[in-house]
């Protein structure tokens, strides 16, 4: 579904990617692992338009998207969690989620029920202020909106960073659930056990490049140890 072909990206004179490529079949969840710094959360910027590459394509769907705005790339099954949430702090729940409404592939006036199927806490708190939630609150806050739009790719930069026990516990469960139903994810993951869970198959970065990859359940303890040096 996406493919990542000889990415290169700069910032300034500092070469961040190189000549990277990846493939994200469909139906499945990659994770792509590494230490911090290496250019993870640059090439999910540079899948969803929010930075050029200097070099390479970004195919989706057999249509080369590699110049695309953002906006656009969400119109065609594009849904993006970044790193940090940002959601609006000062806008309730419901209101950070209608947000999205306008680019629901597939139009659409309500908010879909499947989103507090996933996350039930969201309904209760629906009338809450963003800001007010817990960071796992948060973090599912980030999650449902992007499934508003009804993404055929969901994109997530490490969505169990800063978040309790029991909320990653959730996380995990909703993410191999959309996955199982058929959606595409594409998620930065620093935590080996929770990608072990999640992913159906890993890549791993070092210095702007991909250094390994393969089927997740190959993916060993030891294995993992040596490529990420944790």
């Amino acid at each position: 579904m996406l493919r990542a072909e000889g990415l290169n990206q700069y910032y300034g004179q500092s070469h961040i990617l190189r000549d990277v490529s990846l493939n994200v079949p469909k139906g499945r969840c990659v994770c792509l692992m590494g230490r911090n710094g290496v250019g993870k959360t640059t090439f999910l910027g540079c899948v969803m338009g929010l930075l050029p590459q200097r070099k390479g394509k970004i195919i989706f769907n057999g249509q080369d998207v590699s110049r695309l705005k953002p906006e656009k790339r969400a119109t065609l099954g594009f849904g993006y969690v970044p790193q940090g949430r940002q959601i609006f702090p000062i806008l309730t729940v419901e209101e950070n989620l209608k947000l999205a409404l306008p680019y629901r592939l597939g139009g659409g006036k309500e908010l879909p029920s499947l989103i507090f199927e996933l996350f039930p806490v969201l309904k209760d708190m629906a009338k809450r202020r963003g800001g007010d939630l817990s960071g796992g609150q948060q973090q599912q806050l980030a999650m449902a909106r992007a499934l508003v739009l009804n993404p055929s790719l969901l994109i997530l930069d490490e969505p169990t960073e800063g978040v309790q026990p029991n909320v990653v516990s959730e996380i995990i469960k909703v993410v191999r659930r959309l996955v199982d139903e058929g959606l595409t994810v594409l998620e930065v993951e620093q935590k080996v056990p929770v990608a072990q869970k999640v992913g159906d198959f890993y890549a791993i970065m070092e210095r702007g490049q991909i250094v390994a990859e393969g089927v997740m359940a190959d993916l060993t303890e030891d294995k993992a140890r040596s490529l990420l040096s944790v």
